[in-house]
């Protein structure tokens, strides 16, 4: 293998991040980045400007805003924000890339390949809308973009893909955009299960209800308006729930739930709405069951710190949201429901909301389940393993970090 650009020059290797949202990736993926400096990269961000920018420079990591627009179809400004990312990187000549989400692996994946780049990592942390729906304006432009993956990135030993769950891994390799020799199956970054503790569920009664809790973006495909629909279902039925959300309208997906329709269903009593909640912890540690019914994840990451924090969860038999519950056995955190059913889901909640035993049995199992999948620690460690691996020259296997295993192996996937 031919030397690095890191090792010739003899400076640190330059680890570069792609993500088309600033914030998510500042909740999400900013201590993978710390940490991969503490390993001894130097860590560059390009990102759609936002304002975590001086958060980012007091962290030290080298920061470049690019001009691209999430849900733009354009081909003017897709243009303009593939040539943000050729500039940035043929200027950083980065030794590995990280890119997250579909415009950051077409255009940082081939910028990548044009500069050099030793390894591109493509992490799909979930496929979206555009994977999701059946409408012909989004059929049209999935198999547009499967072309340059099949041409450029297919089978490119240069290349892994790093995917939140084995049904991501199968829809990629079967659309012809992934080998699958290069996809490693983990859960993304997991969670930190520190922060996210477990605690006794609040107490609960007959004059006390039920708190069901999700946290979540606000958008059509987390199935929010089917957890409505079962919230009214059990209202109906007499059953003691009081349903809680937290989490912003984005703005920025094709289908955002409005916030005229958060405040109408607040006033009907169906929900207490919070917007953007701080403490997350606290917040999932006052409720009595978790509750995504989801379209689809990668693997959601709001079920798994309320795994973190011994709650039970209720969640739809999706790609994704499946890896976060046992359903069945003594080791049985949670159920899962049909996708779209409301009826189903609300006979779901009864379940648990009748029975406290039950629940906090599966609170205990989401825990231990936490501990065993889900640790951020261990997680990052692996995708930091994967980033030295692929640097021989700087990183030999003789170092503390030996015994890693190869990129793409099915060994790999956790």
């Amino acid at each position: 293998m031919a030397p690095t650009s890191a090792a010739i020059a003899g400076r640190k290797p330059r680890l570069l991040y792609m993500t088309p949202n600033e914030w998510v990736f500042w909740m999400h993926r900013r201590e993978l980045a710390m940490q991969a400096m503490e390993r001894g990269f130097e860590v560059h961000i390009i990102t759609p400007p936002g304002k975590h920018r001086a958060e980012f420079e007091k962290a030290g990591f080298h920061y470049h805003p690019i001009r691209l627009h999430r849900k733009s179809v354009n081909p003017l400004l897709e243009l303009v924000a593939a040539w943000d990312t050729w500039r940035i990187m043929r200027r950083v000549r980065p030794d590995i890339v990280d890119l997250r989400a579909l415009k950051s692996h077409l255009y940082g994946g081939l910028s990548a390949l044009a500069c050099g780049t030793q390894r591109i990592f493509c992490a799909v942390t979930g496929l979206g809308t555009l994977f999701l729906s059946n409408a012909l304006r989004h059929s049209l432009p999935r198999r547009i973009i499967a072309v340059p993956f099949g041409l450029f990135l297919r089978g490119n030993p240069r290349v892994t893909f790093l995917l939140e769950n084995p049904d991501d891994r199968d829809e990629f390799t079967a659309r012809g955009m992934a080998a699958k020799e290069q996809c490693v199956v983990m859960h993304g970054t997991g969670v930190d299960i520190t922060r996210f503790s477990p605690a006794p569920e609040p107490e609960a009664g007959p004059d006390v209800p039920v708190i069901v809790e999700t946290h979540c973006r606000l958008i059509r495909d987390k199935g929010v308006r089917d957890l409505m629909v079962a919230a009214r279902i059990l209202k109906e039925r007499g059953v003691p729930c009081h349903f809680r959300l937290a989490g912003q309208p984005d703005t920025g997906n094709p289908f955002p739930i409005f916030e005229d329709e958060l405040r109408d269903w607040q006033e009907q009593g169906l929900v207490e709405w919070l917007g953007y909640v701080e403490d997350t912890p606290n917040f999932i540690r006052q409720a009595h069951i978790s509750c995504l019914p989801s379209y689809r994840e990668g693997t959601p990451v709001g079920l798994m710190e309320a795994a973190a924090c011994a709650r039970p969860i209720i969640t739809t038999d999706a790609p994704g949201c499946r890896e976060t519950v046992v359903a069945h056995g003594p080791h049985a955190n949670g159920l899962l429901v049909p996708l779209r059913n409301p009826e189903a889901l609300a006979d779901a909640l009864e379940t648990l909301a009748r029975d406290p035993q039950k629940r906090q049995a599966m609170g205990r199992a989401s825990r231990k389940l936490a501990e065993e999948k889900f640790d951020a620690a261990r997680l990052c460690t692996a995708i930091l393993n994967l980033y030295e691996h692929s640097l021989p020259e700087i990183f030999p296997p003789d170092s503390p970090n030996s015994g890693r295993k190869s990129p793409g192996s099915p060994e790999n996937d956790l």
